[in-house]
């Protein structure tokens, strides 16, 4: 009887990691479109900006703040107050491997991916980057106000850390050889 439940305990695990493992598009998304209250926000002062971000190439999962590896991504920022898409707006996505950057050179040194400044009538700001490596990065967006007043937002994000994305797995694992031993050695014998 222990070794029949010891192969099916194995068998469990091991197929509760290979179904999570068999493709790239496993990753569980951070889907904020469920309702207007739960969406991924961000304010620049009294203005509000929605972001919803998408892996392409990956998955057709919307991700708020964390990607379970790099590759391409793509940011979408969707201008919800009616007064940012008449200001000039640039974006600057930074690489931050120890923390929020402070100062403007760490700003240049770290940069990923740069945008100058412009408009957005529509409202949508798209960027699209290929991210090479996993850690911590931001999407800086900076408004150009009239009269040379800037307002600033930092959207912090984080790429990698499949360990992560593997946690309901390995619970459901430990869940399932617990009912299984339990069931197996549990029982009283007669």
């Amino acid at each position: 009887m222990p070794k029949r439940f010891s192969a099916y305990a194995l068998f469990l695990i091991w197929h509760s990691f290979y179904s999570f493992s068999i493709s790239q598009a496993y990753a569980f998304s951070m889907d904020k479109s469920s309702s207007l209250r739960e969406q991924c926000e961000i304010s620049l002062g009294a203005d509000a900006i929605s972001i919803v971000s998408y892996m392409p190439d990956q998955s057709r999962d919307r991700f708020c703040d964390e990607f379970p590896f790099p590759g391409n991504i793509l940011l979408t920022f969707d201008l919800i107050s009616a007064r940012l898409r008449d200001l000039p707006i640039d974006i600057r996505l930074v690489h931050e491997p120890n923390g929020s950057l402070g100062n403007e050179q760490d700003l240049d040194k770290h940069t990923v991916s740069f945008t100058e400044q412009k408009t957005y009538p529509a409202g949508a700001i798209v960027i699209s980057n290929n991210f090479l490596q996993s850690g911590n990065y931001a999407a800086i967006l900076t408004v150009h106000e009239p009269f040379g007043v800037t307002r600033t937002t930092r959207f912090g994000f984080r790429i990698g850390g499949k360990l992560l994305y593997y946690t309901p797995a390995m619970l459901a694992a430990i869940f399932l050889f617990g009912m299984v031993y339990a069931y197996c050695y549990g029982r009283k014998r007669t």
